[in-house]
């Protein structure tokens, strides 16, 4: 996903420390930041749930970019990304 990303011209970084714990990856432009959690065989809203319990998006939130909270499953049964919720 990273490579992607990369390829794709994007500032991406991945797993970004916190005080309380890790961002899976992080993408930021001028007007937009968006904080990924990436799950395995889990709900989306999991993903969701600890983007706001470890505070996240606290950084962004007062820079003036909207910030956009994406939540991502992906499935060991089936290889491949299963679900997937934005909150904004």
């Amino acid at each position: 996903m990273y490579v992607m990303l990369k390829l794709m011209g994007q500032q991406v970084q991945v797993e970004r420390h916190t005080s309380n714990g890790r961002i899976d990856a992080l993408i930021q432009t001028d007007r937009f930041v968006y904080i990924l959690e990436l799950k395995r065989d889990k709900n989306p809203d999991d993903a969701l749930d600890q983007i706001d319990e470890k505070g996240y998006d606290w950084p962004f939130l007062a820079d003036g970019r909207k910030v956009f909270r994406i939540g991502a499953d992906f499935s060991t049964k089936t290889h491949r990304l299963e679900n997937w919720k934005v909150s904004a």
